[in-house]
């Protein structure tokens, strides 16, 4: 639904909906969890100052690294090639063939 030239690419609300709707759900599971005593985020990056800012990177490249392997996908199904897909993703530069 999300990919390139999906349906959500051309109705930008439904995009942003789901991404709201995903963290929304990670905000009321921590505020579950933290009612119920189990574990919250705030347990979980207060161990050191830095480790909020790797949990971002770690999100964010899973963000890129899933976009990615679509541009990859989406280059391998319109049969363009894949080697010059595979140096996009890896250099993550956009070439003419992608």
């Amino acid at each position: 639904m999300t990919k390139a030239d999906g349906v959500a690419y051309f109705v930008l609300n439904t995009y942003f909906s789901s991404w709201y709707a995903l963290i929304m759900a990670c905000y009321a599971l921590n505020g579950w969890t933290s009612s119920k005593d189990i574990i919250s985020i705030a347990e979980l990056t207060r161990l050191s100052k830095t480790l909020p800012y790797w949990y971002a990177l770690l999100i964010c490249s899973l963000v890129v690294m899933g976009s990615a392997v679509d541009v990859f996908i989406t280059s391998k199904r319109s049969g363009k090639s894949a080697g010059q897909a595979q140096l996009a993703v890896a250099v993550g530069k956009k070439t003419n063939s992608v």
